[in-house]
């Protein structure tokens, strides 16, 4: 038994699950910074922090898969994103507060800076009294404030030219007091293991000698529809919840769960909750798997082609491609291979041709199929052909309308054209018209109707235009016949 084949391919595993003779294992490699669980099926986080700090000059917050070195106010990451460098506020007053700039002169310090005016006159918090500023000199110029584009949690980026998220922990750690998260638009904070967060969201109090850590837990969590949770730490407890979604209970603070999604879905949105000290689920909650569609594949109906005239067992098959939504070069499949061709040959016979059309991103896949029959050359076969038609011309009349009922005509293969000679309504003179209708199928085998048009002349009014004579006069016999071949 394959156990790896349950779960879309996960089996018991969190992670990847290797099928083995007569049993499994799991491995945590799809999930980079983590390793395997005790209990040989989940995948626990690796704190990088606990080891040389992760290599951070200052702080290191560990998250589920990799830590990330945080710098103090007044300092930024270096190129190495592990070291902690001073901020130089003076080179670029735009990254300070507008109420907080200096109108004078900028002194660069450690960590801050400091803004002086040459009469020494300075506020308490270090910058000019707007009171006691010169006309103008040493004064900044107004910038237009381009953040006022971007919504909240953004910040308009002059080089990119576009809003970028705002780093919100990049400055006084957010308000927190301990770890600050940063996320798209917004941030929220957290506390370190024996402390829950307070009312204020940003402080964090210790927790009570009564209150063990392991007695806190946080309720269940349900996924979105479709989707499973991946956590942090082992799960306690995997059960169904509602809307066909993977229900999973953990018991301990500081797990991270993030929300993935199953082949043949994707994720919109974001959905990441960490397990807070007080027992609540703090974090983003608004992401969704959304499926990707089922490739669509329409194929043709049975394709009847025939030999031509001149063939005795072999002819030339071009197959018309069957409608999809997907590329026909990379992600259609056919069997036999050499259909795909523009034209291949194929004997009397017929032949079962299936196409399997795949999606490149959920590997969904639509199939169909249907059989191409070469049949022996026939000419297509006359199911009507009408009778002589007779009519005769009265009055002063020289001619006279004819109307009939036109020739039908079926094939083995379909009939592609129609030629005529004449079409109902023609005007007719006195005598007999041969008309004739010749169908052509696309193997270019064809056949005819022919039939007659009689037109009479009425004998009384034929006799009152022509001049008495003795001499006796006859008719012609009217013909009533039809051929076709």
């Amino acid at each position: 038994v394959n156990e790896c084949l349950l779960r879309n391919g996960h089996g018991p595993c969190q992670d990847t699950c290797i099928n083995t003779w007569s049993s499994y294992r799991c491995t945590c490699d799809g999930l980079p910074g983590t390793r395997l669980a005790a209990d040989g099926h989940t995948c626990e986080d690796i704190d990088e922090c606990t080891v040389n700090n992760g290599g951070c000059s200052h702080t290191c917050l560990n998250t589920l898969g990799r830590a990330f070195c945080v710098c103090p106010e007044g300092y930024m990451l270096d190129e190495d994103w592990k070291t902690c460098v001073d901020v130089d506020e003076c080179a670029n007053q735009r990254s300070i507060a507008t109420e907080h700039r200096c109108h004078g002169r900028c002194i660069n310090t450690i960590g801050s800076y400091r803004c002086e005016q040459s009469d020494d006159r300075l506020e308490q918090d270090g910058r000019a009294d707007a009171a006691d500023r010169t006309d103008g000199v040493g004064v900044e110029q107004e910038q237009p404030d381009y953040d006022t584009l971007c919504p909240i949690g953004y910040h308009f980026n002059t080089t990119m030219g576009d809003c970028q998220d705002t780093n919100e922990c990049s400055v006084t750690n957010g308000g927190c007091q301990q770890h600050c998260i940063n996320s798209d638009g917004s941030y929220y904070c957290s506390c370190k293991y024996g402390f829950k967060l307070d009312v204020d969201k940003r402080s964090c109090l210790v927790l009570n000698d009564s209150l063990r850590l392991a007695d806190i837990a946080c309720p269940p969590l349900f996924p979105p529809r479709h989707g499973y949770l991946e956590c942090s730490r082992p799960i306690d407890e995997i059960a169904d919840g509602p809307n066909g979604g993977s229900l999973k209970i953990t018991n301990r603070p500081g797990s991270q769960c993030i929300l993935k999604c199953p082949t043949g879905y994707r994720l919109e949105g974001k959905f990441s909750k960490i397990c807070g000290t007080t027992g609540e689920w703090i974090g983003d909650e608004n992401g969704t798997c959304i499926r990707y569609p089922q490739p669509k594949l329409i194929c043709p109906t049975s394709v009847n082609v025939e030999l031509h005239p001149n063939e005795t067992e072999t002819t030339t098959v071009r197959l018309r491609r069957p409608e999809t939504d997907v590329s026909w070069e990379r992600d259609v499949l056919v069997e036999p291979y050499w259909v795909k061709k523009d034209s291949f040959p194929l004997p009397l016979g017929s032949l079962n041709v299936s196409y399997t059309a795949r999606h490149p991103v959920s590997k969904l896949h639509t199939e169909c199929s249907f059989f191409v029959n070469v049949l022996p050359g026939s000419p297509p076969r006359v199911d009507f052909c009408p009778d002589t038609q007779v009519y005769t011309i009265e009055g002063r009349h020289q001619s006279v309308k004819a109307t009939w009922e036109e020739p039908v005509f079926s094939d083995n293969v379909g009939v592609v054209t129609i030629t005529k000679s004449n079409s109902p309504g023609t005007d007719f003179g006195a005598g007999s018209h041969l008309i004739t209708y010749e169908a052509h199928d696309d193997a270019e085998w064809k056949s005819k109707c022919v039939f007659k048009i009689v037109v009479n002349v009425n004998p009384d009014q034929q006799q009152q235009q022509q001049q008495p004579t003795a001499q006796s006069h006859f008719q012609l016999p009217i013909l009533y016949n039809r051929f076709y071949f």
